[in-house]
């Protein structure tokens, strides 16, 4: 059997806390683009996305302190870690997250304008050449048909 010694225990302890506290950070980000979306389904999907990739990293870090084995206090310092981290950082760490959010949606909303405005025109262009290249092509048969046809050559 695997033992861990108290010095290894406390290690782990601390890594722990540590990574609550990040998760802690990760989902004050998910929060933030959660105030930004509008439909429930979107918000919800959010939260089951979180909670998978959380799940998923806490699977990763048993394996990694504790050769798979569960050990209760590792959970419960993850979520002390994440409870303080919230009680602590989660209002700061909105409002900055949530502003690096609004810039990148205006940035996307100006980018998306000016894609649009150029998009406009170059259908515009594109069928005023086809206007163009259709006059162009008409006059052309035009000749080519009077060439042909009223003047034909006679066979001998």
């Amino acid at each position: 059997m695997w033992e861990i010694s108290n010095s290894g225990q406390l290690l782990n302890i601390f890594i722990s806390f540590t990574v609550g506290m990040i998760f802690s950070i990760i989902y004050s980000f998910v929060k933030a683009i959660k105030e930004k979306i509008k439909s429930k389904t979107k918000k919800e999907m959010a939260d089951i996305l979180f909670l998978v990739f959380y799940s998923f990293c806490n699977i990763l870090l048993l394996f990694a302190l504790t050769n798979g084995m569960v050990r209760y206090y590792i959970f419960g310092f993850q979520i002390l870690g994440f409870a303080v981290a919230n009680l602590i950082f989660s209002k700061f760490i909105l409002f900055i997250f949530s502003k690096i959010i609004s810039y990148f949606c205006l940035l996307y909303r100006l980018i998306f304008y000016y894609l649009q405005k150029i998009s406009e025109k170059t259908v515009k262009n594109c069928l005023k050449w086809a206007f163009f290249s259709k006059k162009l092509l008409k006059n052309i048969y035009s000749l080519l048909y009077t060439y042909f046809c009223k003047y034909k050559v006679k066979k001998k």
